[in-house]
């Protein structure tokens, strides 16, 4: 699967993806380790640390200040754009 899955069958791309998806989660048992928690099923409070220079702190609440936001709405911003 190192290259992906790819073809112009929709049906045998689909089974090729089922069986590399299945190799897959055998290898992750076979080192010991179990899957991450679905996404669609984890609860987001909608806040998260982020650590950074204190120099980069300055220059984000200067960038916020100068187009008349709050810091974390700056920079919500401009992770949404990322």
């Amino acid at each position: 699967m190192a290259g992906g899955v790819h073809g112009q069958d929709e049906a045998k791309v689909y089974a090729e993806l089922c069986q590399a998806v299945e190799g897959m989660i055998v290898l992750i048992h076979a080192d010991g380790h179990e899957l991450p928690e679905p996404l669609a099923a984890k609860k987001f409070n909608g806040k998260f640390v982020l650590r950074m220079e204190p120099a980069l702190h300055r220059r984000l609440a200067a960038k916020a200040l100068a187009v008349g936001e709050s810091l974390n709405a700056y920079c919500a911003s401009a992770l949404c754009k990322a």
